[in-house]
């Protein structure tokens, strides 16, 4: 199968904006606390992260050359913030297969 370009943008708001009974259906599942989808994110914010423009190593190194020498591993962040997310009961269990480890 070929890949083709969309013939217009998509957002993730776009793509997100009709999944509220998934996630309904997930809350239950799982037992999570009963937030609305559209209090958890905001969609278009998502996006725009996704969709940068600009050279980001770029801007680590301006950052480190202005003093700013700590630095924090990513998949530990995301890590600790999903188990954060986890324990509030805002997502489900995960089994981790490796891929995120948690800082001790």
């Amino acid at each position: 199968m070929e890949a083709k370009l969309a013939d217009s943008e998509t957002t993730v708001f776009d793509v997100m904006k009709d999944k509220d009974e998934v996630w309904n259906r997930i809350v239950q599942k799982y037992g999570l606390k009963n937030y609305k989808l559209e209090d958890l994110g905001t969609w278009d914010f998502l996006h725009q992260t996704l969709n940068r423009e600009f050279d980001e190593l770029t801007l680590v190194q301006k950052v480190v050359n202005a003093g700013f020498h700590e630095q924090v591993q990513t998949d530990v962040l995301f890590a600790d913030f999903f188990d954060t997310l986890k324990n509030l009961k805002i997502i489900p269990e995960y089994e981790d297969k490796g891929l995120l480890q948690a800082s001790q």
